[in-house]
């Protein structure tokens, strides 16, 4: 229906429809730009995690997998957390998703990590000195209209001048993001994102695994996380073979949010869009059928 829509009502002359993770091996850094024909895409946006297996520039429907678990779950996990032990910020939903981007981070050992914070707690008085803690200065909505973050000195001479509200926020930095690698921890009965992965992985060829595992995409605005890449990476070379190497390519882009985006653009500069499109003569002559079969997905469930 979209596609009759944008060629009917549009009047566009050519037309390419996919998801952004099958345009990532037309992506490419400075140190590599040719073009990946195997390639293993992680995509966790707002709303669920996407692994999707790229051979030859196509989708291994088979393998695609999706994982319902992504920053809106983590930003309501984080809404319940705070409004239970700080403040009501039930209706914050923007707040809320400023507070888990500037504070949150994805500890390499949760249970060390837990222990760390019951220490800190138990032990009144001692200092911060690995940064466990932080305090997030709520907005205002005169001088800010999101917060900001300050260390304990730095709130404690703030506070001489100026009365803030502000949140301590201890294990919420790192229970938050544990959700993706084990969401049992907020009650969802669903698979955390290594076994995922490792289901995506059975579906696979076994002879093209290692190629997979060792051109890793990581793409969406949740992989902003600090320490994601590195926990995911931790995790998953205890599921896999030993001899196979992991490697994960972010091509120079700081911001995994925008990768989809400038693999687009290097889609269009590169010529692809040429080589796959559908031009409104075939349309004409096909028919909309004809472009829900090429564009349409084939997931095997």
């Amino acid at each position: 229906m979209t596609d009759e829509v944008l060629f009917e009502e549009f009047n566009i002359g050519s037309l390419y429809r996919c998801s952004s993770g099958s345009l990532t091996p037309w992506l490419t850094s400075n140190k590599d730009k040719k073009y990946k024909d195997f390639q293993l895409v992680i995509d966790s946006g707002f709303d669920s995690t996407w692994v999707i297996p790229m051979i030859y520039g196509l989708p291994h429907w088979e393998g695609v997998r999706k994982m319902p678990i992504a920053g809106r779950a983590l930003n309501g996990y984080m809404r319940e957390m705070i409004s239970f032990r700080h403040y009501n910020v039930t209706d914050e939903m923007v707040l809320v998703n400023n507070i888990k981007e500037k504070t949150c981070y994805v500890t390499s050992d949760y249970e060390s990590s837990l222990k760390k914070v019951e220490k800190l707690r138990k032990s009144k008085g001692m200092k911060d000195h690995e940064g466990i803690s932080i305090n997030y200065v709520l907005p205002d909505y005169k001088t800010t209209n999101i917060g900001y973050t300050m260390t304990d000195e730095e709130l404690g001479k703030f506070q001489q001048q100026e009365t803030v509200q502000s949140l301590k926020l201890y294990d919420e930095r790192f229970a938050i993001p544990e959700l993706l690698f084990h969401p049992e921890l907020g009650g969802l009965h669903k698979a955390g994102i290594i076994p995922v992965i490792k289901e995506s992985l059975s579906r696979i060829p076994s002879l093209i695994r290692p190629l997979m595992v060792a051109n890793i995409v990581l793409m969406g605005g949740t992989f902003n996380l600090p320490g994601f890449k590195e926990r995911l990476i931790q995790d998953l070379k205890q599921e896999i073979p030993i001899d196979n190497e992991i490697e994960v390519h972010n091509f120079d882009r700081p911001d995994y949010s925008e990768i989809g985006w400038y693999a687009g653009q290097q889609f269009f500069a590169r010529g692809g869009f040429q080589q796959v499109c559908v031009s409104k003569e075939e349309y004409q002559e096909l028919g909309v059928e004809y472009t829900q079969e090429k564009f349409g997905y084939k997931l095997h469930l």
